[in-house]
């Protein structure tokens, strides 16, 4: 297969430093345990105010396995009116990547639409822009930071990557429904947008900290 999503620009081999383990609760009386888990959910939730108040948007890795794709999302787009943004299936480096682009395009003035497609330059596949379905069950993190349950979720984009030139839902499109779970994939609906600006993708250190 021509295209290969996981090799993204500026993507690190080693992404093992990515995800902020959750405490150990072994040997814990269970107030202890509670307590451990309350005090580092209000850490990580310090921690993610900061990022976003430092850099505007704060990443969210999920690492797969064998049964579920990895994926990232945004978490800062809602509060400046528009819906955060997730992609599957990509390394950590070349997710961070794409969402980091398009924040800075956001916080431009420049809101996505679902049926655009995208180019990014250097890239080497195109993404569709797609409404996110039930995101109450997957953007926890966004969730907690804006204090939404999960019934009035923050909305979402789903940033739907071509394969070989062919988005899920188009006959050409092969890789497994797994590997970009979400919309009821029909194939783009908008007409190929220009692309949003020409400099290099760069990963900060906002990324994924």
């Amino acid at each position: 297969m021509s295209a290969d999503p996981q090799a993204m620009p500026g993507d690190p081999q080693d992404a093992s430093d990515l995800s902020r383990a959750s405490p150990s609760v072994v040997g814990m009386t269970d107030h202890e345990s509670s307590a451990a888990i309350l005090a580092w959910r209000d850490q990580e939730d310090r921690h993610v105010t900061g990022i976003i108040r430092k850099y505007g948007c704060y990443l969210q890795y999920v690492p797969g396995d064998e049964n579920d794709p990895s994926f990232a999302y945004t978490v800062g787009l809602f509060g400046l009116g528009h819906p955060e943004l997730i992609v599957f299936s990509l390394r950590a480096g070349g997710s961070a990547a794409v969402l980091n682009r398009l924040f800075d395009q956001i916080r431009g003035g420049d809101d996505l639409t679902p049926g655009q497609i995208l180019s990014l330059p250097d890239a080497n596949v195109k993404f569709l822009v797609e409404d996110f379905p039930e995101p109450g069950a997957t953007l926890f993190g966004a969730n907690r930071h804006y204090q939404r349950p999960s019934e009035a979720s923050v909305p979402a984009y789903q940033l739907t990557w071509s394969a070989d030139g062919f988005f899920p839902g188009e006959p050409g499109y092969r890789l497994g429904p797994n590997v970009q779970p979400g919309p009821a994939h029909s194939g783009p609906t908008g007409a190929e947008v220009a692309q949003p600006r020409s400099d290099q993708l760069l990963l900060r250190s906002r990324d994924f900290n």
